[in-house]
């Protein structure tokens, strides 16, 4: 039996919207179960960042966002929450703006090249320059003093 173009058109369609249908379903039931505690430990983290925070300079944040980071988990909710535990300590430190180097606001490429290099200084991995992301944000047009 030979199938028209319609026909497989047709079935094709039936098939990645059935495949979308239970990609959605198992996506939403993962964050159902999963929401409450990824969003209470990123609170955590950002409470735990804005105490660190208040005594800490610009490289202490850093440097211990890193430290976090090596010693704990690596998931993409670790980084999340290491993210908020570095926008934390950055809002509450006294001296963030000392890492801020003297970018316009347009140099974006410029940016992620120093992240890079922050990166390679403090011996972070690759994953570095995601987790350091809310430095780079904090940065856009701050200088340092």
């Amino acid at each position: 039996m030979s199938l028209t173009p319609a026909t497989r058109a047709i079935t094709l369609g039936a098939a990645v919207l059935v495949v979308m249908l239970v990609l959605t379903a198992v996506t939403t039931s993962w964050w159902n179960r999963h929401a409450p505690a990824l969003v209470e430990a990123d609170r955590a983290a950002l409470a735990e960042g804005q105490r660190f925070g208040q005594t800490a300079t610009a490289a202490q944040c850093v440097d211990g966002v890193l430290q976090r980071w090596t010693a704990g988990e690596r998931s993409r909710g670790a980084i999340l929450a290491q993210r908020y535990f570095l926008q934390g300590c950055l809002t509450a430190s006294p001296a963030a703006t000392e890492l801020c180097p003297r970018l316009g606001t347009g140099d974006a490429q410029r940016g992620t090249a120093w992240l890079v290099r922050l990166c390679a200084a403090r011996h972070g991995d690759q994953s570095c320059p995601v987790l350091l992301q809310p430095l780079a944000e904090y940065c856009v047009g701050r200088s340092p003093p």
